[in-house]
């Protein structure tokens, strides 16, 4: 999975870099179930990753001190659709980690959705 990183009002260290990369990555399972690991892409015709991640970390104000001052967004994006996952906490780790997790139930609900229109239509075919 490609993974895009935009940093609002801080600088991108390597450490950050790799824990975001090591985060996000981690959601890939649950992609593979998804799409039952079975994507190929229309243009190319090999077999790669559907999604695309485009994360934006940061500050959420400049004059913050204390409270709820960072923050982290991922935008997975898909073939036909998008999954949307934001976390604001007091550090930047608890930020990113607060989104990964969010980012697991938003896509284990997609899944359940998925199975949804898969039955709904065999149940179509199965009537006609």
């Amino acid at each position: 999975m490609r993974i895009n990183i935009k940093t609002k009002d801080i600088e991108l260290k390597p450490a950050v870099r790799d824990f975001i990369e090591e985060k996000v990555n981690s959601v890939e399972k649950f992609i593979d179930s998804l799409y039952d690991g079975n994507y190929v892409s229309p243009s190319s015709g090999k077999v790669k990753s559907p999604a695309e991640a485009w994360v934006e970390i940061g500050k959420t104000t400049r004059h913050h001190k204390k409270g709820q001052v960072f923050m982290a967004e991922t935008i997975l994006k898909f073939p036909k659709h998008e999954v949307v996952a934001k976390a604001v906490s007091q550090s930047l780790e608890s930020a990113i980690t607060k989104m990964k997790d969010e980012l697991q139930i938003e896509l284990k609900k997609e899944k359940r959705k998925a199975r949804g229109r898969k039955r709904r239509i065999s149940e179509k075919k199965g009537r006609a």
